[in-house]
Protein backbone atom coordinates (compact mmCIF):
# COMPACT_ATOMS: atom_id res chain seq x y z
CA UNK A 1 0.00 0.00 0.00
CA UNK A 2 2.75 2.24 0.86
CA UNK A 3 4.25 1.44 -2.50
CA UNK A 4 1.33 2.41 -4.55
CA UNK A 5 0.79 5.84 -2.69
CA UNK A 6 4.45 6.50 -3.00
CA UNK A 7 4.56 6.08 -6.66
CA UNK A 8 0.84 7.88 -6.90
CA UNK A 9 3.01 10.83 -5.40
CA UNK A 10 6.06 10.56 -7.39
CA UNK A 11 3.87 10.65 -10.59
CA UNK A 12 1.44 13.63 -9.19
CA UNK A 13 4.36 15.90 -8.18
CA UNK A 14 6.07 15.28 -11.77
CA UNK A 15 3.22 16.57 -13.75
CA UNK A 16 3.62 18.90 -16.14
CA UNK A 17 -0.02 20.47 -14.57
CA UNK A 18 -1.82 19.84 -17.83
CA UNK A 19 -4.19 17.71 -15.92
CA UNK A 20 -5.14 19.81 -13.75
CA UNK A 21 -5.56 22.78 -16.33
CA UNK A 22 -7.88 20.89 -18.59
CA UNK A 23 -9.68 19.79 -14.94
CA UNK A 24 -10.52 23.60 -14.93
CA UNK A 25 -11.47 24.22 -18.58
CA UNK A 26 -14.90 23.99 -19.94
CA UNK A 27 -15.50 21.43 -22.77
CA UNK A 28 -15.15 24.16 -25.29
CA UNK A 29 -12.12 25.34 -23.79
CA UNK A 30 -10.30 21.97 -23.85
CA UNK A 31 -11.36 21.38 -27.65
CA UNK A 32 -9.76 24.61 -28.43
CA UNK A 33 -6.75 23.65 -26.39
CA UNK A 34 -6.26 20.43 -27.88
CA UNK A 35 -6.59 21.55 -31.60
CA UNK A 36 -4.22 24.31 -30.37
CA UNK A 37 -1.43 21.37 -29.64
CA UNK A 38 -2.37 19.69 -32.44
CA UNK A 39 -1.97 22.34 -34.71
CA UNK A 40 1.34 22.86 -33.17
CA UNK A 41 2.68 19.04 -33.18
CA UNK A 42 1.93 19.30 -36.92
CA UNK A 43 3.77 22.47 -37.94
CA UNK A 44 7.11 21.45 -35.86
CA UNK A 45 8.74 19.47 -38.71
CA UNK A 46 7.79 22.79 -41.20
CA UNK A 47 9.25 24.98 -38.61
CA UNK A 48 12.80 23.23 -38.36
CA UNK A 49 12.89 22.88 -42.14
CA UNK A 50 11.97 26.83 -42.68
CA UNK A 51 14.98 27.89 -40.22
CA UNK A 52 16.86 25.92 -42.34
CA UNK A 53 16.53 27.18 -45.74
CA UNK A 54 16.50 30.55 -46.87
CA UNK A 55 14.18 33.81 -45.06
CA UNK A 56 10.61 33.58 -45.81
CA UNK A 57 8.81 36.75 -47.25
CA UNK A 58 6.79 38.06 -44.80
CA UNK A 59 4.15 36.79 -46.88
CA UNK A 60 4.84 33.30 -46.50
CA UNK A 61 5.38 33.67 -42.39
CA UNK A 62 1.91 35.17 -42.90
CA UNK A 63 0.22 31.89 -44.18
CA UNK A 64 2.86 29.67 -42.87
CA UNK A 65 0.99 27.61 -40.76
CA UNK A 66 -1.68 26.52 -44.10
CA UNK A 67 1.46 24.39 -44.34
CA UNK A 68 -1.26 21.82 -41.97
CA UNK A 69 -4.56 22.89 -43.30
CA UNK A 70 -6.86 20.42 -42.01
CA UNK A 71 -5.52 21.25 -38.44
CA UNK A 72 -5.29 24.90 -38.77
CA UNK A 73 -9.03 24.22 -39.99
CA UNK A 74 -9.86 22.73 -36.65
CA UNK A 75 -8.00 25.62 -34.43
CA UNK A 76 -10.22 27.93 -36.19
CA UNK A 77 -12.97 26.52 -36.02
CA UNK A 78 -13.27 25.60 -32.15
CA UNK A 79 -12.39 28.85 -31.08
CA UNK A 80 -14.89 30.46 -33.24
CA UNK A 81 -17.54 27.83 -32.01
CA UNK A 82 -16.40 28.99 -28.31
CA UNK A 83 -19.42 31.75 -26.73
CA UNK A 84 -17.30 34.37 -26.53
CA UNK A 85 -18.43 34.41 -22.64
CA UNK A 86 -15.59 31.65 -22.18
CA UNK A 87 -12.76 33.96 -22.64
CA UNK A 88 -13.20 36.04 -19.23
CA UNK A 89 -12.66 38.97 -20.38
CA UNK A 90 -9.41 38.25 -22.13
CA UNK A 91 -10.86 38.63 -25.19
CA UNK A 92 -9.60 41.69 -27.60
CA UNK A 93 -11.77 43.82 -29.17
CA UNK A 94 -10.21 42.75 -32.66
CA UNK A 95 -11.56 39.50 -31.58
CA UNK A 96 -15.23 40.73 -30.30
CA UNK A 97 -16.65 39.26 -33.95
CA UNK A 98 -20.91 38.36 -33.02
CA UNK A 99 -20.50 36.95 -36.68
CA UNK A 100 -19.86 33.09 -37.20
CA UNK A 101 -17.84 33.08 -40.67
CA UNK A 102 -16.14 36.70 -39.50
CA UNK A 103 -14.88 34.84 -36.52
CA UNK A 104 -13.54 31.80 -37.97
CA UNK A 105 -11.97 33.95 -40.84
CA UNK A 106 -9.98 35.75 -38.45
CA UNK A 107 -9.04 32.83 -36.32
CA UNK A 108 -7.83 31.07 -39.65
CA UNK A 109 -5.66 34.30 -40.34
CA UNK A 110 -4.22 34.85 -37.12
CA UNK A 111 -3.27 31.35 -36.46
CA UNK A 112 -2.18 30.70 -40.19
CA UNK A 113 0.46 33.59 -39.29
CA UNK A 114 1.39 32.55 -35.63
CA UNK A 115 4.88 31.69 -36.36
CA UNK A 116 6.41 34.93 -36.80
CA UNK A 117 8.77 34.69 -33.52
CA UNK A 118 10.10 31.44 -34.37
CA UNK A 119 10.24 32.27 -38.17
CA UNK A 120 11.77 36.54 -38.36
CA UNK A 121 15.31 36.45 -38.13
CA UNK A 122 15.83 37.86 -34.59
CA UNK A 123 12.86 36.38 -33.37
CA UNK A 124 10.22 38.77 -31.25
CA UNK A 125 10.76 41.16 -29.42
CA UNK A 126 11.52 41.26 -25.41
CA UNK A 127 8.29 43.11 -23.85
Amino acid sequence: MRAAFALIFLVAACSDGEAEMLADMSLSERTSYEAIKTFNNCMRPHIALAKRGPALSDRQIDEFGQKCPVELEQVAQSMAKRPLSSFHGSISNDEWIPDFDERLAHYRKSFAGSFSCELRPGGCPVL
